[in-house]
């Protein structure tokens, strides 16, 4: 049984059963190879069956039924069904803001479905059959993502989806470890008892020759579309007949023939694809011509696209069709939806089209959905379609300029859209199509991006000679648009390569887009230049301050010429540079105009980013507790689901800040009644956001060292090691170092070797900021010097280290480091008292009750241990 007929199957009970069943199918646009946009149909299209069940349910229930089922946000998914339109009382909505980015879109999309699908089965169960995964939307992928992890309360629903697993390609990858504890069912290829039973269907009898079906299975593999495309041309070809008893038997005798001479009998090919191509080669033209463009256009297509582009007259059309739809190479889904029968008709299909055919016929469906789909929104969120058309249209990228210029405008588009729903790499994929249009060389191999980004360094050594970053404020401006568009794409294409992981060709285009700069002057995107190839300095070359000077040089000349980069400038200096140097008092400044920034220049995405990294330097700083929890409220409040790693951080901040102030289930847990640890945070480590694996890590890290549990923090910071070549020089590899050395010493002498490793780290790291580092190195050094018995040193280091925490603004950390001198003190049998009160107080001033209550209830200070 194939994975359809499972599904039908399952699907049929469940309807007996009583239960509500949808079902729906992910479609794939194009046939694509590798040097090609990946292609899939619009936004949320498996689940258009369950929306216009829905807008019938409206339909019987009238404007009560529309404010149950679609809510306030109702209006929002007519971009994914247009039926609901026509509903009585949406008007009434609140309609899709005009002006809506992409990002936020697609987040509303997300949560009008979620809400609606969960107010729809509150009364009954419905279960949800989506077909041919592997060609799932993005934002599709990302609906599911969540719904698994639980960000719907909805225990009435149930989600079975069916794919390819031979076809999956690395969008749907991507997303499989976050499924990793949903039911597989692997069906595999049919055994020879299943193919009787289609053979049987097929040829309509009860009985079905053993021996034929025994060829069939070898001959198919277990493939029952084989099966079936066999069949049909061996009926067609006379090669089969019906004996006396009504059973079908080779016309030829084969009762005494081993199975090697039954093969050679029945003169057929051998291959799947050689069978469909004989099937079509008896077409007529008219029908051929039109099976090409639907071909074209997809798995299936609509009457009115075809009558449109007007290949055929209408009388012939209408023959053609009829052809097709006899041939069974066809269906009609419904009055004007046509579809294949297979999907490997349709691909067979298409690689017969001659070479220049196929580029016609894309450019006429371009074109067509251009002119259909006129406004700028519409064709946004068309844009992965279009750019497939264009893409495909092209012959010549040397004097094809209309495709070129189309497919390159669709393929940024769609770059960004990718990037918003969460899927980096396949951003990354639709980028590396645009930077071959426009004649961008990136190497595919590690090896190639990696030996072309060491030539690409010692080039920009060579033209920066002896000139600090600072100078090249007077550069001349540019002047030559096609540099200019150049770094544009790369601009683009750089935020997903760093979030996919692929670090050296993030390195590779800042270097290339930094070399455009020197050698062709300045452009309006060289603030984020000059910001994205800070990164290369202090991710790959190790030099925080040169790091600094470019990105303090990128922030100078955003202000300088409109403060139009503002967004991305000061977040990817604060997050990845600034606090490696810069006081946590001008990171927050900055991550607050930068969160303020992204809305009014259309920055949605980076908006949201200062936004989770404000969050997180409020908390890293100290600040009170209730005030960590607040600010977090509030900004995710504005981010909302649009941006899941900025929401991560936000959530994560506030619950641990909840944790420490004894709001959760216990001192060590990140759940409450509010939120849940596995489903809000931990879903993060099922998914390919390794670097937010970390910082989920470094959070149970921190509590757990806080309240004393020493191996269970070096096994959370262990869990955070696999993730920290993904998060390096981010935020949470300071805690990772910081809180694991002092859990390190916690544990006693044996661990001493690998503490001495992370303070040798943080040592490294005061020298470039005494006031980020110095107390954080000196209070391991303390610790170290506690167990080495250097009693007195120890002492000293203590005291420095809260005089050094207070004055650089880390009281939280002026209060760690009492509670570990209180408890020095007491090992060595002095009053440890009035340090401990001290200690008490500043937790209590944090709001860290657990903690503060843990030391009170001790007996006393000699009972510390």
């Amino acid at each position: 049984m194939g994975k359809t007929r499972f599904s039908m199957e399952a699907a049929r009970r469940f309807e007996q059963s009583g239960l509500t069943v949808v079902t729906g199918e992910c479609l794939p646009i194009g046939v694509d190879g590798d040097d090609g946009p990946s292609l899939r149909a619009s936004a949320l299209h498996p689940f258009r069956p369950f929306l216009q069940m829905v807008a019938d349910c409206c339909l019987e229930g009238g404007c009560q039924a529309v404010e149950r089922l679609l809510g306030s946000d109702g209006a929002v998914l007519v971009e994914c069904e247009p039926s609901l339109a026509n509903l009585p009382g949406l008007a009434a909505l609140p309609p899709c803001p005009e002006n809506d980015s992409e990002g936020a879109l697609q987040s509303r999309l997300v949560e009008a479905l979620g809400a609606t699908l969960e107010a729809f089965a509150s009364g009954s169960p419905v279960v949800v059959f989506i077909d041919d995964l592997q060609w799932a939307d993005a934002l599709t992928l990302h609906f599911l993502a969540l719904f698994h992890v639980g960000v719907w309360d909805s225990p009435n629903v149930a989600i079975v989806a069916s794919f390819r697993s031979e076809e999956s390609d690395q969008v749907i990858k991507g997303y499989l470890p976050v499924f990793q504890d949903a039911t597989f069912i692997d069906l595999g290829p049919l055994e020879e008892p299943s193919l009787g039973a289609i053979v049987r269907d097929m040829l309509g009898s009860n009985q079905a020759d053993d021996r034929f079906v025994a060829h069939l299975s070898r001959r198919s593999n277990g493939n029952p579309f084989f099966v079936a495309e066999y069949l049909r041309a061996a009926v067609a070809e006379g090669l089969l007949t019906r004996d006396e008893s009504g059973c079908w038997r080779p016309t030829v005798d084969h009762s005494n023939l081993d199975a090697s001479a039954l093969e050679a009998a029945i003169p057929l090919p051998d291959s799947l694809q050689e069978l469909v191509v004989r099937r079509l080669s008896g077409l007529s033209a008219d029908a051929r011509k039109l099976l090409d463009l639907v071909a074209t256009v997809g798995r299936q297509v609509e009457a009115e696209l075809i009558e449109t582009i007007q290949l055929l007259d209408e009388s012939r059309m209408m023959a053609a069709m009829e052809a097709l739809l006899v041939a069974q190479i066809l269906e009609e889904r419904r009055a004007g939806l046509y579809r294949f029968t297979q999907d490997k008709l349709r691909e067979i299909a298409y690689d017969q089209i001659p070479t220049e055919s196929r580029r016609g016929l894309h450019r006429l469906v371009a074109r067509e959905l251009e002119a259909r789909f006129s406004r700028g929104e519409e064709q946004s969120r068309q844009a992965a379609t279009l750019a497939h058309h264009w893409f495909r249209s092209i012959g010549d990228r040397r004097t094809d300029h209309e495709a070129v210029e189309r497919a390159i405008h669709h393929l940024q588009r769609s770059t960004r859209q990718a990037m918003h729903a969460g899927l980096p790499g396949e951003a990354v994929h639709f980028g590396r199509s645009a930077a071959r249009l426009l004649g961008i060389v990136l190497p595919q191999s590690p090896d190639g991006v990696r030996n072309a980004l060491q030539t690409h360094l010692a080039r920009i050594k060579e033209l920066l000679a002896d000139r600090s970053p600072g100078e090249l404020l007077e550069l001349p401006t540019s002047t030559d648009p096609g540099i200019d568009r150049s770094i544009e794409l790369l601009v683009s294409i750089q935020p997903p390569a760093f979030l996919s992981h692929q670090l050296e060709l993030f390195a590779l285009m800042a270097c290339k887009n930094l070399l455009a700069t020197l050698e062709n002057g300045l452009n309006r995107l060289a603030p984020s230049v000059f910001v994205l190839y800070a990164l290369v300095e202090q991710i790959t070359l190790d030099q925080t301050r040169t790091a600094r000077e470019f990105a303090d040089l990128a922030v100078d000349l955003d202000q300088r010429t409109g403060a139009t980069q503002t967004a991305d400038v000061l977040f990817l200096r604060s997050w990845f540079v600034g606090h490696w140097v810069a006081p946590y008092h001008e990171l927050l400044a900055d991550t607050d105009r930068g969160a303020r920034a992204g809305p009014g220049t259309g920055e949605i995405l980076y908006g949201c980013y200062n936004q989770g990294a404000h969050v997180y330097f409020l908390a890293a700083s100290g600040e009170r507790l209730d005030r960590v929890i607040d600010q977090a409220d509030e900004r995710l409040a504005v981010v909302g689901r649009r941006v899941i790693v900025a929401r991560f951080h936000c959530v994560l901040e506030r619950q641990v800040a909840k944790a420490l102030a004894g709001r959760t289930e216990s001192p060590t847990s990140l759940s409450d009644d509010q939120f849940d640890d596995s489903r809000d945070l931990a879903f993060i480590c099922r998914t390919m956001n390794t670097s937010q694996v970390g910082f989920y890590h470094v959070a149970h890290l921190k509590l757990f060292f806080y309240h004393g549990d020493y191996a269970e923090a070096l096994q959370s910071a262990s869990l955070a090691e696999t993730a920290a070549g993904n998060f390096a020089r981010q935020p949470a590899e300071v805690d990772l170092v910081f809180y694991r050395a002092l859990a390190l010493t916690g544990q006693g002498l044996e661990n001493l070797p690998l503490a001495r490793i992370d303070a040798d780290r943080l040592a490294r790291w005061r020298a470039d900021s005494e006031v980020n580092f110095a107390h954080k190195a000196l209070l391991v050094e303390a610790e170290i010097a506690r167990l080495e018995q250097r009693d007195d040193e120890a002492r000293s280091l203590y005291e420095q280290a809260i005089q050094s925490a207070e004055s650089a603004g880390f009281p939280h950390h002026a209060a760690l480091a009492r509670e570990l001198l209180a408890r020095h003190l007491v090992n060595r049998g002095e009053d440890a008292s009035e340090v401990l009160a001290a200690a008490i107080d500043g937790y209590r001033i944090w709001g860290a009750t657990t903690l503060a209550d843990r030391l009170a209830n001790l007996a006393g200070p000699r009972s510390i241990d």
